[in-house]
């Protein structure tokens, strides 16, 4: 309706959609190698979540080494990737990062429970918050986490 409308004004000429030939990321590799992805495991990981955002990762690594500390023992996330997070996906809470950006909530077996002081932490000191948000921020997570754990526990009793 809105083309119609700006096409009978005269103030508008619609051609053909071209977005289906944009890249989602520009800054990928040839579709041949984006198949095939990086051999090394850790790469792969940076490359399939973050795209060409790996590049900004590894040299977060290499200017900040003590973000190789892992998210959570056993998953393979890094606190560069919760720096990537913040500053460049615009990851303001911490259940954008452990929930959206990294699903540690999904892939942990406590649901990101054991990492979310680290984390809240490690994003305070990139947004410049204090410990009252931090206080907070643990508090939503236990939360939701709470919730998440009494849907369960409603849904096996009923199955």
């Amino acid at each position: 309706h809105a083309v119609s409308r700006l096409v009978a004004e005269g103030r508008a000429q619609p051609g053909r959609c071209t977005t289906h030939k944009e890249p989602l990321d520009p800054d990928l590799p040839p579709v041949s190698d984006v198949a095939r992805g990086p051999e090394d495991p850790f790469e792969a990981q940076l490359w399939r979540l973050h795209g060409s955002g790996m590049r900004w990762i590894q040299a977060r690594l290499a200017s900040h080494p003590e973000e190789r500390a892992r998210v959570e023992e056993e998953l393979p996330y890094v606190m560069a990737q919760v720096s990537w997070a913040v500053q460049a996906e615009q990851a303001r809470l911490l259940e954008d990062v452990l929930v959206r950006r990294l699903q540690v909530f999904y892939r942990a077996p406590d649901q990101g429970r054991r990492a979310a002081p680290q984390v809240a932490e490690h994003m305070a000191a990139l947004l410049g918050e204090g410990p009252e948000w931090v206080t907070g921020q643990l508090e939503a997570y236990s939360t939701l986490l709470d919730l998440s754990q009494r849907g369960a526990r409603a849904l096996g009793a009923s199955g």
